[in-house]
């Protein structure tokens, strides 16, 4: 009996040895990595760390988008996807990186050639002093030379001082620090201090933060040709004060008249004379402005106001304005538009302004011969709506409007060719008679 007692007490002690070893283990350290997304001709990108399974463990990565994960120091694979605006589409790229506890991270998932690549940033995952703040960034706008970079005290300006560096494209400003607070960030061409590329507003750097300044292509995005992004605890994206917003004007007035659209009050002349039904004009260049007055009249009659309203315009954007309805009692919606065209995939969406119908108006795409009554909408819009961008399978399709919620047919079926690189809008308008709507095509042609 005695010696199965100790054997058993043996038994337990070593059990609490182990326990208090298994208590004393140290957690593995830790490191962080903040992703972006700057690669300006793809819709998306999907972003995943290796063993990582499930959907939504993938970063789906919109452009200028970005995503942080605290990981552990170890060595790591990595993927990165070519996404349409919704599924898997192909390529994937792939990379192997060590991460150690001394460095954070910045993965800036860039375009070289049309194709990703993905370069990485390190900084110091710790600042000395509390009070300073560390910076680093990268070149990653393919289109643009060399640059130099400044980051001057607010209102200081760049005359006589020194760059913080000149970077070639993919070339980097090594991390630094530096007082916390607020300055401005200059890009001029390199050697060329009088040649501006890019001046911020007034920016704070905050103590005991890193901030990586990654310069960006827009792609064609809207009026800008670069903006930079602050990859930092709350990313921002940044456009030159001097960028502008620039707008169109879509007349869908259920008369089928043309209109005068007008901002600022100014009329003589509007900024679009006697705009055609059924039409999209060219874009502007309008003042940035939280609210811009627009105004739209019959040509040449000022004191007829059918729109008087305002409208907000950011730095670098562009939009579309859409004016529908009755004679007298215009509406109007507008939608921020995104010129990027995608070498592997057309995108394409849909404006509904066909006003006369008191139901929805579904937008059916299906392959030639298909039975439409077996197809589900591709869109569903009220009159007047819009939809986003998305993206469609290259070929060629039949294009049918129906009432929604039945398989009464609006219009079509319209024969539609979609190719590569395409960008395409369909709009719905008033047709000849109350039971018929209009298809004409804005932006490409979908030959």
């Amino acid at each position: 009996m005695k010696l199965r007692h100790l054997s058993l007490l043996a038994l337990l002690g070593a059990a609490l040895v182990l326990t208090g070893c298994d208590s004393g283990r140290k957690a593995p350290a830790r490191t962080s990595i903040r992703v972006v997304n700057v690669a300006p001709h793809f819709s998306q990108l999907g972003f995943i760390r290796e063993h990582q399974t499930r959907s939504n463990s993938i970063d789906t990565l919109a452009f200028k988008g970005a995503a942080q994960h605290d990981y552990d120091a170890d060595t790591y694979d990595f993927y990165v996807y070519e996404r349409s605006l919704g599924s898997a589409t192909g390529r994937t790229w792939t990379f192997s990186k060590e991460l150690t506890a001394d460095n954070n991270y910045a993965f800036v998932l860039t375009e070289v050639a049309g194709e990703e690549s993905t370069q990485i940033v390190e900084y110091p995952a710790k600042i000395a002093s509390s009070t300073d703040a560390q910076i680093a960034a990268i070149h990653a706008d393919e289109g643009l030379p060399a640059v130099d970079v400044y980051l001057q005290p607010s209102g200081v300006g760049i005359a006589g001082a020194t760059p913080r560096g000149t970077l070639d494209f993919l070339a980097q400003l090594a991390p630094v620090t530096l007082a916390s607070g607020d300055y401005e960030l200059t890009i001029t061409a390199a050697g060329d201090p009088t040649t501006v590329l890019f001046t911020s507003a007034s920016l704070t750097l905050t103590a005991g933060a890193t901030t990586v300044f990654v310069i960006a292509n827009e792609g064609g995005l809207g009026t800008a040709a670069m903006s930079v992004v602050m990859l930092q605890e709350n990313p921002a994206n940044l456009y030159s004060t001097d960028a502008t917003a620039a707008l169109r004007v879509v007349n869908a007035a259920a008369d089928g008249q043309p209109r005068d659209f007008a901002v600022n009050s100014e009329f003589s002349p509007p900024l679009f004379q006697a705009v055609p039904s059924g039409t999209a004009t060219s874009y502007a260049t309008v003042p940035v402005a939280n609210e811009l007055p627009i105004n739209v009249t019959p040509p040449g009659n000022p004191g007829a106001l059918e729109i008087n309203s305002t409208l907000a315009t950011a730095p670098g954007q562009e939009y579309t304005v859409i004016f529908t309805g009755e004679a007298g009692a215009l509406s109007y919606i507008v939608t921020n538009d995104d010129s990027r065209r995608f070498a592997n995939e057309p995108k394409l969406r849909f404006f509904n302004a066909a006003t006369q119908f008191t139901t929805a108006t579904e937008f059916v795409l299906m392959l030639p011969g298909t039975d439409q009554t077996t197809v589900a909408p591709f869109a569903v819009l009220a009159a007047p709506g819009v939809s986003n961008f998305d993206a469609v399978i290259p070929g060629t399709y039949d294009l049918v409007l129906r009432e929604t919620g039945t398989n009464t047919v609006r219009a079509g079926p319209v024969s539609v060719t979609f190719a590569n690189g395409g960008i395409y809008t369909v709009m719905a308008l008033n047709g000849p008679d109350t039971a018929t709507a209009n298809i004409v095509f804005l932006d490409d042609q979908p030959q």
